[in-house]
């Protein structure tokens, strides 16, 4: 059985290799700077963070959804979020599912 450590890092891994996948795609449909980043924590406390430091145009976000499949907001809280970090940020902010 492979430590919890290496079975980390080996999913760590793999998501930035999707992410660059996803990149590559956009670049090849004309989005010319698009970008990734890969965090941990609680996902409204990163959104927040995220957005504050980058200061991004535009944030397009999916429905996050917990290891379990769960999701992390309900329909609502994550209406309220997007509104209150777009009040807060004035930055647009978009969700796609």
């Amino acid at each position: 059985m492979m430590p919890l450590k290496t079975v980390y890092k080996q999913l760590h891994d793999m998501g930035n290799f999707a992410m660059l996948m996803l990149v590559d795609r956009a670049e090849r449909r004309g989005v010319s700077q698009a970008a990734y980043l890969v965090r941990e924590g609680n996902v409204q406390e990163q959104f927040h963070r995220t957005v504050l430091e980058l200061r991004p145009d535009m944030l397009v976000i999916g429905k996050p959804t917990s290891t379990l499949g769960e999701a992390v907001f309900k329909d609502q809280s994550l209406e309220e979020f997007i509104q209150q970090l777009q009040h807060e940020t004035k930055i647009q902010v978009e969700i796609v599912e």
